[in-house]
């Protein structure tokens, strides 16, 4: 390390002598710890071990704008709110955010949920889970409104404005519901969201319009239709005398989905079928089996939506 900031012209190959170095810029009186560029290239930030920050010209890598002197060594730099500012990650664990225009300290915008993925867990299990929403660069915290669900950022996880990773640790006597959480800055916080705990092993299904074999019951599984008329199909063995109850959770949860469950047999005779129950606009399906055989269970909804089952 030390302190200048340079330019090299790659050649196609990369290969040893044959990239040209075009510039080489005194930049700080110590050492470098870090460059960052903005989204469009245009801007780089730098940041030494004298606790400097500056703002540079890309293009003329001409200087723009010198920070506050920082209270601690500032290695973690990157551009966000599409390049209106530079975040500031220091050794001593705090960050500040700053005006790319001004070099002002720069208040972040107030951090924003929009639902969890995925959006239920099982009890009594560690679990990550990545909570999207925006401006969640400067997350500091995540908070569970139920004290027996203990919740932490991922240490070990790259945070972006648009998505976080959370572990989520649940007990195993923790009734089955909706449970709420939520992010905090240095002074502000998010809005609540809702994520879904329940008893059972859970599935979450990539794509849609496919037949998934279901080899262990009972289970809870996630999935969404892209459009209307998306079909997913489940195939399982039931014994006869067993009884299996399929319950839809979809509007139940804010989607849009009007589902609709059918029950087959092997054959493709249909034994049941339903789109909604008991004044829900889900359906719930109860079948006892009278013989022992394979069957399949088709889910299908109206529109593109989020579904659980």
């Amino acid at each position: 390390m030390d302190n200048r900031i340079r330019f090299w012209q790659i050649s196609e190959t990369a290969a040893e002598t044959t990239n040209p170095i075009l510039e080489a810029r005194f930049a700080h009186e110590g050492a470098i710890l870090n460059v960052a560029f903005s989204t469009d290239g245009k801007t780089l930030v730098s940041s030494a071990d004298d606790r400097t920050v500056k703002l540079w010209d890309a293009v003329e890598l001409k200087e723009k704008l010198s920070l506050e002197k920082q209270p601690d060594w500032a290695p973690a730099l990157a551009f966000v709110l599409d390049d209106k500012a530079v975040a500031v990650g220091r050794l001593d664990g705090s960050v500040e955010f700053y005006d790319t225009q001004i070099g002002k300290v720069k208040s972040p915008a107030k951090p924003e949920l929009s639902r969890a993925e995925p959006r239920g867990i099982q009890r009594g299990k560690e679990v990550r889970i990545k909570l999207l929403g925006a401006n969640l660069v400067g997350v500091t915290g995540v908070k569970s409104h139920d004290a027996r669900i203990k919740v932490g950022l991922a240490k070990d996880a790259e945070a972006k404005s648009s998505g976080i990773w959370v572990d989520v640790m649940t007990p195993h006597d923790l009734p089955r519901g909706t449970y709420e959480l939520s992010v905090t800055t240095s002074n502000d916080e998010s809005g609540r969201i809702k994520l879904h705990v329940d008893d059972l092993p859970q599935v979450y299904l990539s794509g849609t319009n496919r037949i998934h074999a279901v080899a262990t019951l009972p289970a809870s599984f996630w999935g969404a239709h892209e459009k209307s008329g998306d079909l997913d199909q489940f195939d399982f063995d039931a014994k006869a005398g067993e009884t299996l109850v399929f319950d839809v959770a979809a509007k139940s949860l804010g989607s849009k989905a009007e589902a609709v469950l059918t029950l087959l047999d092997a054959s493709g005779k249909v034994l049941a079928s339903n789109n909604g129950f008991d004044g829900s606009p889900d359906p719930l399906l109860a079948c006892r089996f009278a013989a022992d055989g394979s069957y399949s269970l088709r889910f299908t909804g109206s529109r593109s939506a989020r579904f659980r089952m």
